[in-house]
């Protein structure tokens, strides 16, 4: 899965399991671990990234 898919599951997961912080396993080639926090109308995600593009706008 991905972060955006962990946006929409997180208030999901919220209800099911009655908190607001949980960890979640991002299934993916690369795999990892996050923490998926649900405040008010947002979700927020944190834990390691790695930078695979980078740019500018002009």
């Amino acid at each position: 899965m991905t972060g955006s898919a962990h946006c929409a599951l997180g208030p999901y997961w919220q209800v099911r399991l009655g908190k607001s912080t949980f960890n979640a396993y991002q299934a993916s080639a690369r795999g990892g671990v996050m923490r998926v926090s649900v405040v008010g109308d947002r979700v927020k995600l944190g834990g390691k990234a790695v930078t695979v593009l980078r740019g500018a706008l002009l």
